[in-house]
């Protein structure tokens, strides 16, 4: 809701018409390359992305998720300019990415795994705050470039519209609570 009401697709305004709940889940991302790719960090990417101003493009799972505006803030910061390719989800964008259609793909951390175990993927960096637990060889976008300062992660929260009883909101927020920590 935050990120499409920051698009003005949306109409309602998350920080005046609906109050938090509870959050549910967070996902940080990664940028991987196909494996034969010769780019084998961050900076070998950023260095042909200014080589080849707009020729060098990723694909996402859809204009305005995570993935494509963190990529486009990264761009901005990096001063490089890419070209993305919105597919119509995941599996979409890392089957363009496997194929070599596009140079890479930026996705939640824990959709690039199996392709990244099966050796048909290399991650380049992680966006999280910490290096991603099952990624612990791959920088952090921190680490490979601390110019750019950058953090990714989207997170899954529950709200409420703002005029709700406050007795209400104590009782989803711990019933939301106590569901999220049962195995």
């Amino acid at each position: 809701v935050t990120r499409f009401h920051q698009l003005g697709t949306v109409s309602v305004s998350p920080f005046k018409d609906l109050t938090y709940l509870a959050r549910t889940s967070g996902q940080t991302f990664g940028m991987a390359v196909r494996s034969e790719s010769p780019w084998l960090t961050l900076k070998d990417w950023v260095q042909a992305a200014k080589n080849q101003p707009g020729v060098l493009n990723y694909g996402t799972s859809g204009v305005g998720g995570a993935a494509h505006v963190g990529m486009e803030e990264f761009a901005m910061a990096a001063g490089i300019e890419l070209r993305h390719i919105p597919y119509k989800g995941v599996t979409d964008a890392m089957a363009a990415t496997l194929s070599g259609t596009v140079n890479f793909t930026c996705s939640a951390a824990a959709n690039l795994l199996v392709q990244i175990k099966a050796g048909k993927l290399k991650a380049i960096v992680t966006t999280g705050e910490k290096r991603h637990p099952a990624m612990p060889g791959t920088p952090t976008f921190r680490e490979a470039d601390p110019a750019a300062g950058m953090v990714l992660t989207s997170w899954s929260i529950l709200l409420a519209p703002r005029a709700t009883p406050q007795p209400v909101l104590e009782r989803l927020n711990a019933v939301t609570t106590g569901m999220i920590r049962t195995p």
